[in-house]
């Protein structure tokens, strides 16, 4: 399994190189690294697809739940609110009400 893992996480890092202009490859690294318990990398990895596609909110909120998850929910707050106070395309409600659940769930 740890060896799947490992090669799992090549392959990603290798679809970065490849593309690193493509939030795909970063998106499935995050991913990768919260299932791994490094939830504050996993976090790093969700900025940069924020970075890639500015215009689209997941990032922020797999960002925001990398956070959470590595127990920082100070550093949470900052892409939930870009999230609730930004102005998306309509198939972006379920993001925008997922972060507003969420940003209520923070002290």
């Amino acid at each position: 399994e740890a060896g799947e893992a490992e090669e799992a996480e090549r392959a990603f890092t290798g679809a970065i190189e490849a593309r690193p202009l493509e939030p795909d490859g970063p998106r499935m690294l995050a991913e990768e690294r919260l299932r791994a318990n490094h939830a504050a990398e996993a976090a790093l990895l969700w900025r940069r697809v924020t970075r890639v596609r500015p215009l689209e909110p997941e990032g922020r909120l797999g960002e925001a739940k990398a956070w959470i998850a590595a127990g920082r929910p100070a550093d949470a707050r900052a892409p939930l609110d870009e999230i609730l106070g930004g102005t998306w395309e309509p198939h972006f409600a379920p993001v925008r009400e997922e972060a507003a659940r969420l940003r209520g769930t923070l002290r």
